[in-house]
């Protein structure tokens, strides 16, 4: 294959003009006022789209370190983040004065010869993710992270400007219908977030059922039951956004070592905890068990069984706010010299929460939890079905490569 007629191949080192490093600074997940200050989370360019709300309001004190102030016209990069997640990135259209850069996310901005967005459209082509993820050091356990060095070093196609900028905007129509399911889809998490904040806490109580509450620890309704692998169990790992997931369908190969005998056994509906830092989650994650058959993990995550499947999903809606998990875990955690997470399985049960032990009370809340669940996930669905269609168009779009006798057809070859 060869290059379309104008068209260059080179690193990303002749279209990228500066990187400027975020600076790490505690902070409050909530929304900030117009006299505060915040720092964007990595979940800010998850979804390819810049979103200025994803971010945590910074303590006084720490103000004076954020020296990374969000610009327009830049593009907003994860140097380090787990497998699935480093490389993200999202180009920023206006200034957000009051926002700054975390320590895991840098600001990226093109040479003058080179169109922004179209270089924004590159960094998320399949293709660069890739190869981001293949020159990026350190292991899952640790997170990934890519040096400057390593980035600018990836090489691409290069199109004159004029087509740069006629791709970036083609694409940038695409991006606007996803823009729109989008803002749809915050919508509705607003209103998991009304959820997880009144029905999941008993603040409001779902009609029929006024029994109160019992607040336990977490010892009280779930228990370890320690089973481990027969050898015919997949092997699975868990994401913060889509729970247990099958390692090869999801990363692509299995981590797993030769022997899997150590491997703890989950079953549907039980409840699992990483003891490892993933993205917003600092102290682990906790996810039910959605998959309809037995599975195994790494014996570094703790399994356990609730005492119903229905007081399961509530705690996977309980665990899935960085905020409530946080609330729960730091009293629980100690953290080694490098950041490493020091907790036993029974530690992890000594948390106290206030939970409904009526089953049918159980079941109500589950059931409307599960149908608000499922309207993010349908919705969540056909962006993502948008977002296939854009990046078969970009392979087409940004790759330059045409066959040999479409050259010599046209008198290139």
């Amino acid at each position: 294959m060869t290059l379309r007629s104008g068209w260059t191949r080179g690193p990303l080192a002749d279209v990228i003009d500066s990187i400027q490093a975020g600076h790490s600074a505690s902070g409050e997940a909530r929304q900030i006022g117009p006299s505060e200050v915040g720092v964007l989370t990595t979940s800010a360019v998850l979804s390819g789209v810049f979103d200025p709300s994803q971010h945590k309001a910074v303590a006084p004190h720490d103000r004076p370190r954020l020296k990374a102030p969000v610009t327009a016209q830049t593009i907003v990069f994860c140097r380090k983040n787990s497998e699935e997640v480093i490389g993200g990135s999202a180009f920023v259209e206006e200034d957000a004065p009051n926002l700054f850069l975390s320590d895991l996310l840098w600001s990226i901005t093109a040479k003058g010869d080179a169109d922004p967005r179209w270089l924004a459209y590159v960094l998320q082509h399949p293709d660069v993710r890739a190869r981001i993820r293949t020159v990026a050091t350190g292991t899952q356990v640790t997170m990934k992270n890519i040096s400057r060095d390593r980035l600018l070093g990836i090489e691409i196609a290069i199109p004159p400007l004029a087509e740069q900028r006629k791709i970036a905007d083609i694409l940038r129509t695409w991006d606007q219908a996803i823009e729109t399911l989008g803002n749809l889809r915050k919508e509705l998490l607003q209103l998991r977030k009304w959820l997880r904040n009144n029905i999941l806490t008993g603040r409001v109580r779902v009609p029929g059922f006024s029994e109160d509450w019992i607040t336990g620890p977490l010892s009280d309704v779930l228990h370890e039951h320690g089973a481990t692998s027969t050898g015919k169990e997949e092997v699975y790992s868990v994401s913060v956004h889509k729970g247990l997931v099958n390692q090869i369908e999801h990363l692509g190969r299995s981590y797993a070592g030769k022997n899997t005998d150590s491997y703890g056994v989950v079953r549907p509906g039980d409840i699992v905890y990483t003891k490892s830092p993933t993205g917003d989650f600092p102290l682990g994650i906790v996810k039910q068990s959605n998959v309809d058959a037995d599975v195994i993990v790494s014996p570094l995550y703790a399994v356990f069984s609730p005492e119903t499947v229905a007081l399961g999903s509530l705690l996977d809606a309980y665990f899935e706010s960085p905020t409530t998990t946080g609330n729960y875990l730091q009293p629980l955690v100690q953290k080694g010299a490098k950041n490493t997470i020091a907790i036993t399985n029974r530690r992890f049960l000594e948390g106290r929460l206030s939970l409904p032990r009526n089953e049918a009370e159980q079941r109500a809340i589950a059931s409307i939890l599960k149908s608000s669940a499922e309207e993010i996930r349908g919705l969540s669905l056909q962006i993502e079905s948008l977002r296939l269609q854009k990046r078969g168009l970009m392979q087409n779009l940004m790759n330059g490569n045409v066959s040999d006798e479409r050259e010599k057809r046209n008198g290139h070859a």
